[in-house]
């Protein structure tokens, strides 16, 4: 459902609008302020779950986090890259806790079915 509701509204993922149907001038300026701000709330939403938590929080915490506040895993994904290379959070290997140095952080459907922790975010 959330994959259908972010094609018809790929700025909010409301689902459609009629005024979004209608394209204007300035249109793409204001809709990518409008998405840069989406992707920042839930940049805000994972940093304050950060906070709150010790022990960090697992790649199957951030899935979760990603569809209650209604966006997709690439969101959390990009938001999650933006954080590390601005040093806001940490990722770690659950295993050894050493840095994680893998290519993707497991966010996903089938990594959250079948609870597989891939990586562990830290403020």
């Amino acid at each position: 459902m959330l994959e259908a509701k972010w094609k018809l509204d790929p700025i909010k993922g409301r689902g459609f609008n009629q005024v979004n149907a209608q394209q204007r001038l300035f249109d793409d300026h204001f809709n990518e302020y409008n998405f840069r701000q989406e992707l920042d709330f839930l940049s805000k939403q994972i940093l304050e779950k950060l906070s709150s938590s010790s022990a960090g929080l697992n790649n199957n915490d951030i899935y979760l986090l990603s569809l209650n506040n209604e966006f997709k895993a690439s969101h959390a994904n990009s938001v999650l890259k933006e954080l590390i290379k601005n040093k806001k959070i940490k990722s770690f290997n659950p295993l050894n806790m050493s840095d994680f140095t893998g290519t993707g952080f497991g966010i996903s459907y089938k990594d959250f079915k079948e609870n597989n922790v891939k990586v562990i975010f830290k403020k």
